[in-house]
């Protein structure tokens, strides 16, 4: 449409709309912000006990320690064997020079395998211990 002269009539406007375009592309941008943060990829599928309470603890100055109920364990969504696991461990706590670890276990986690966890942790030079649940 143009205003003023009558000339314009035999103009072909070539102007492409983006508005459209960039709303579409607005909403998706959002889909994608909301999904992503509420995915959460921990590398061991486990099924945390639950407790009457939950305490808050600072997730990123912490060591996450994951075992599942066949075994594995994962150090900061690392999957790492438990012949690896004090190299390891030692390496995380002197570069982020921290002691904190935050032990995640499925409710079927043999009580040794966390024991020899705890026990490889301590001689890693941890200095506290967190176990997470869930609040049910």
């Amino acid at each position: 449409m143009a205003f003023g002269s009558n000339d314009s009539d035999d103009e072909i406007i070539s102007d492409i709309n983006l508005t459209p375009l960039i709303d579409v592309m607005l909403v998706l941008l959002i889909i994608f912000m909301v999904t992503s943060s509420v995915a959460t990829d921990e590398g061991l599928d486990i099924k945390m006990p639950e407790a009457a309470t939950k305490s808050k603890t600072l997730e990123q100055e912490s060591i996450q320690v994951l075992a599942d109920k066949n075994g594995k364990i994962s150090i900061n969504k690392q999957v790492i064997g438990i012949e690896n696991l004090q190299q390891k461990l030692s390496e995380i706590i002197k570069e982020k020079n921290n002691g904190f670890i935050v032990f995640k276990g499925d409710k079927a986690t043999p009580l040794e395998l966390i024991l020899k966890i705890m026990d490889i942790s301590n001689k890693s030079g941890a200095t506290r211990f967190a176990i997470a649940t869930t609040k049910n």
